[in-house]
């Protein structure tokens, strides 16, 4: 059996890929938000991500994040990568970029 991994990208090496402008997505689920994000992250509803939204995303590089960086992100990642789109999900999630001094803003 073949062991297949996501490509990911650790929280430090995020925050600094944040300075070139790099897509970020936030896909936490509704109820797992608070009232913060990470600041220029686009956040999607995980339930609702589908093909359709998927084949919307900037082809570039997109970083993907949910709470923890385990499930959510790693499907938002694997759908989007489907579609061509260089995608990595952060290892440990939003937790860990906030920890690694990722900048937020307030949730409008």
């Amino acid at each position: 059996m073949t062991n297949y991994q996501l490509p990911h990208i650790s929280p430090t090496d995020a925050v600094a890929a944040l300075q070139s402008g790099i897509t970020l997505l936030d896909v936490r689920k509704a109820d797992a938000r608070d009232e913060r994000t990470v600041a220029t992250a686009t956040w999607y509803d995980p339930m609702a991500f589908d093909h359709a939204v998927a084949a919307t995303l900037a082809k570039p590089e997109t970083l993907i994040f949910c709470v923890h960086g385990h499930e959510v992100s790693q499907f938002v990642c694997a759908l989007a990568r489907i579609h061509g789109v260089n995608a990595r999900y952060v290892v440990g999630g939003y937790e860990a970029l906030v920890a690694a001094g990722a900048a937020t803003q307030v949730i409008e």
